[in-house]
């Protein structure tokens, strides 16, 4: 017969699919017993862990161990992240799971600070108040109304406040437990709406967001309501929705974006809170996971500067326009003369997840007055420390300007004292208000200022036993000053502030990144050597953030750089708009204008100009428009024979590779070098001591076009350079 043979053989060949972020992954399971809390992740690809266990601490590792301080509930986090060669670029996962721990069973464990209160006969500002456990022999109990006032009298009682509104209500149980040596405390509160109204009267929504990375936001819910029995719906601003406690959202561009939370507890309570996000992209992590600016204060020529970076910067450098220089978050600088000065933070922070550095720069012109007097700037401040049993150590932080000052301290127990950093011992446990007056020493004026603060003295005892996590919070702007209470030597001091970031130390200020409602807690620890056991104590507490003015007055800020040569003046917009479209309007002061955010203006007459930018725009999330003004004066020299150009200035060679040369008559003492690139940022700044002539390094800097700017007491000239 015939035989007919065939064979077909078939492959596939996949191109541009598959990479290590298509099996990366951040989901993790954890097992828990007693303290203990074993995670183990299934990461796939990924080459890089970071954990954050919910209790202020963090680790790394694919499977690590954790001890928590104490039972409680937790929310752990992971994220990882892995190379993608195809892309050249790293990628990222991230889950949260929330982990409960029991903690060891204990003598105070059947400890109970529930309490039931209720309308206290016809007086609408009076209630009456029990504890549900009525406890055993030795249990103590401390309320506190919400209003400043406190009641230790027993387990039930009565109150009035003096007027309407909404309290936080809060019971306090201990007892000293003979058979273990230890003191067992429990705190529970309730919100108390006096005067009328009902349970929705302190129901309140409330979220601080927190970029974590490229496009990803992660939303901390600090709402608070009746009971713990509340629901949640999130609008994200594009188009999408949760119903998560506290979400992580990824936004698909960046871009602002208007964010709701709407809080229900039962069916008629409802309340709900938005704000505007500015939510940022780019190429590598840094762009968008490290910011930083600053704000400022002038007190008489002494101005203070706060700066603001988010996450909290490793080290900062700041450049004072004046040709000096310093470091750190907070610092303080004296102009030697009224004027504008171009203030640049530069700030650097480690990036666990890129295992690199991040950098983040900001400049604006600040205006110094000089205006007012030694009393403008005079302002009694101070902070103290407890260093024993009733021993306070109190030290001036006074703003003086430099002035000569006298000091007078009244310590609220009757006694006084005239030194500038005193130490006291108070005569019982008990609250003392401690006051300070500062006053001029050979003013023409009779200057002085006062400021007060209430200090707690507390019985003595083992450590344990005195640890208070209540604090004081005093707001001035976005900056929040806290002071701890008093607590026994060697306790340590955790806060944090509600944005994400902590901080340390018994008294401490803080700035805030904008407006808003933020959920401040302390955390206090101390070790008994009796015992031998650590212990611990919280205090959270709410405070609001207002934006003064109209959004206008901080939503955007407006500057422009310039440089010339000769009658020919180049202007940059260099305003901080915060990501929003704006346009640009230029009036030049001769008559003429402009309206692009770049552009170069020829005057043809010699004088004096005020030049004014005005950018205009619509406020991200509104139908409303902003529009902020900037003006600067400019002195124009028009022809060579105008004395005001001032004698020549040679600069060789042009274009450069590493060095300048400058020569010149007018180049004599000190004169400040100023190297700006084209879009008007300050790349280079010195002061050199000229006799004609002085050589500038610039090998460090890429090539392109620079605009040199030299000031001295004799001249201030501009030009242009390039280096190949």
């Amino acid at each position: 017969g015939v035989i007919t043979c065939q064979d077909q053989y078939c492959a596939a060949v996949v191109t541009g699919g598959g990479s290590p972020c298509d099996s990366l992954s951040a989901d993790f399971v954890v097992t828990t017993q007693e303290n203990l809390a074993a995670f183990s992740s299934f990461g796939g690809t990924a080459i890089g862990y970071h954990w954050t266990f919910g209790d202020g601490t963090a680790g790394d590792g694919p499977s690590p161990i954790h001890t928590y301080p104490g039972p409680g509930t937790y929310h752990a986090c992971l994220v990882t992240w892995a190379w993608n060669p195809f892309t050249q670029d790293t990628c990222y996962a991230d889950h949260c799971e929330w982990v409960t721990i029991a903690g060891e069973p204990g003598p105070c464990d059947s400890l109970s600070a529930e309490f039931w209160y209720g309308a206290n006969g016809g007086d609408p500002l009076s209630i009456f108040f029990s504890a549900s456990d009525p406890g055993g022999t030795g249990t103590h109990w401390l309320w506190s109304f919400g209003d400043g006032t406190y009641s230790d009298d027993g387990p039930q009682g009565t109150h009035t406040y003096d007027g309407p509104g909404s309290y936080e209500f809060c019971l306090t149980a201990w007892q000293w437990i003979p058979g273990t040596q230890d003191t067992c405390s429990v705190t529970t509160c309730q919100p108390v709406v006096i005067g009328g109204g009902g349970p929705c009267d302190s129901l309140e929504a409330c979220f601080v967001p927190s970029q974590v990375g490229a496009l990803q936001v992660f939303f901390n819910n600090c709402s608070v309501g009746p009971d713990q029995n509340l629901e949640y719906l999130w609008h994200f601003g594009d188009g999408t929705t949760s119903d998560d406690l506290a979400p992580t959202h990824t936004y698909p561009e960046p871009g602002s974006y208007v964010v709701c939370l709407t809080v229900y507890w039962g069916d008629d309570c409802v309340d709900e809170y938005c704000q505007t996000l500015f939510v940022q992209g780019g190429n590598t992590p840094c762009d968008s996971l490290f910011t930083a600016t600053f704000q400022w204060f002038d007190q008489f020529g002494t101005v203070s500067f706060y700066a603001v970076s988010t996450p909290p910067a490793s080290g900062y450098i700041w450049y004072f326009g004046d040709g000096t220089m310093g470091d750190g978050a907070n610092t303080q600088h004296l102009y030697a003369e009224p004027g504008e000065y171009h203030v640049c933070l530069a700030a650097w922070h480690w990036n666990q997840n890129t295992l690199d550095t991040c950098w983040a720069e900001h400049c604006e012109w600040i205006v110094i007055s000089g205006e007012g007097g030694p009393c403008d700037s005079l302002e009694a401040l101070f902070v103290w420390e407890p260093v024993g049993q009733g021993v306070f150590q109190f030290q001036d932080a006074s703003f003086t300007n430099g002035q000569g000052v006298s000091y007078f301290w009244s310590f609220g127990d009757g006694s006084f004292s005239d030194g500038a950093d005193p130490a006291h011992t108070f005569p019982e446990p008990g609250q003392f208000q401690v006051c300070l007056t500062i006053t001029a020493l050979n003013s023409p004026d009779s200057c002085s200022s006062t400021t007060c603060h209430i200090i707690t003295v507390q019985s003595g005892g083992p450590p344990c036993d005195q640890l208070n996590a209540e604090f004081s919070a005093t707001v001035s702007g976005f900056i929040a000053a806290l002071a701890a209470g008093f607590n026994p030597p060697g306790t340590s001091f955790e806060w944090h502030f509600g944005d994400g970031t902590f901080g340390d130390g018994a008294n401490t200020t803080h700035t805030y990144p904008g407006p808003g409602t933020y959920n401040v807690c302390l955390i206090v620890g101390n070790y008994d050597p009796v015992t031998q056991d650590s212990c611990f104590e919280d205090h959270c507490l709410h405070i609001t953030l207002e934006q003064g003015g109209t959004a206008c007055d901080s939503l955007w800020n407006a500057s422009f750089e310039f440089s010339h040569q000769d009658n020919v003046f180049t202007f940059h917009n260099t305003s901080d708009t915060q990501g929003a479209e704006v346009s640009t309007h230029w009036s030049f002061g001769d008559g003429t204008f402009g309206d692009d955010p770049q552009l170069v203006h020829t005057y043809t007459t010699s004088g004096v100009y005020v030049v004014c930018m005005t950018i205009t725009g619509l406020i991200p999330g509104t139908n409303d428009s902003c529009q902020v003004e900037t003006c600067h004066t400019l002195e124009v020299s028009v022809g060579i024979e105008d004395p005001a150009s001032g004698s020549a200035i040679n600069i060789w060679p042009q274009p450069f590779d590493g060095g300048l040369h400058v020569t010149g008559s007018e180049l004599q003492g000190n004169t400040r070098c100023m190297l700006l690139d084209m879009t008007g940022r300050l790349v280079d700044d010195r002061t050199a001591l000229s006799q004609g002539g002085v050589s500038l390094d610039y090998a460090h800097l890429p090539p392109g076009s620079y605009v040199l700017r030299l000031r001295n007491a004799q001249m201030d000239r501009s030009v242009r350079v390039m280096k190949r």
